[in-house]
């Protein structure tokens, strides 16, 4: 009896996905004092812009003003800026601290709410991260920047990849410095020590635009 090979079939070969690049997630809307902000001009000059109908916003329930990214573009256009400064990542968050415990600790705080986390241990990998990556919220431990954590807010909000970013500092509790903070650019302060539902809900707040009025 002859036997006859048979021939099995394969399955057909299923293509391999590809990865797709990372896209630049954007914000949809700005605050006035965040576009005050970026244009170089008073958060009364722009609530006054508003109310006059030279700029379009719309106005949230307790009354704050929210700016489209488009407005926000094509008004910082209009006055000769660079708006390429609207540009972050909402997917990134950059945490600077000394601490490589605390790091850890940011790190996965900020990973939960869909971020990711990018770390630094000095300033000057800060800044190297910041023009890389764009990031939309940066976390500054005032322990990294040593005796001036002012100066440090007002170098970081003087990046134009930083200008958008919201900036959340951790402070001491009784830091007498506090309010200078954020008269310095900063969006929110925490006090330290603080606990992990303190720091999410500071991230959360922020991520919604809850900090800038």
């Amino acid at each position: 009896m002859s036997h006859r090979s048979r021939q099995q079939t394969q399955p057909p070969t299923q293509p391999q996905p590809q990865p797709q690049p990372l896209r630049h997630a954007r914000r949809q809307f700005l605050t006035s004092g965040e576009l005050a902000r970026l244009s170089n001009m008073s958060k009364r000059a722009v609530v006054k812009a508003i109310a006059t109908g030279r700029l379009s916003a719309t106005s949230t329930v307790g009354g704050h003003y929210r700016i489209a990214m488009t407005t926000a573009r094509q008004f910082l256009e209009a006055r000769g800026l660079d708006a390429s400064i609207l540009d972050v990542r909402d997917d990134r968050a950059l945490l600077v601290a000394r601490d490589k415990f605390v790091r850890d600790l940011l790190a996965d705080a900020l990973s939960r709410p869909g971020l990711t986390p990018l770390a630094a241990e000095d300033l000057f990998e800060a800044g190297a991260l910041c023009h890389e990556h764009r990031p939309a919220l940066v976390v500054l431990d005032t322990a990294v920047a040593g005796t001036g954590p002012i100066g440090v807010c007002r170098s970081i909000r003087s990046l134009d990849c930083c200008r958008q970013t919201r900036l959340l500092i951790l402070a001491g509790r009784e830091d007498p410095d506090a309010h200078r903070y954020r008269l310095a650019g900063a969006d929110a302060v925490l006090g330290k020590p603080f606990s992990m539902a303190e720091l999410k809900e500071a991230i959360v707040a922020l991520r919604l635009g809850a900090a800038g009025k």
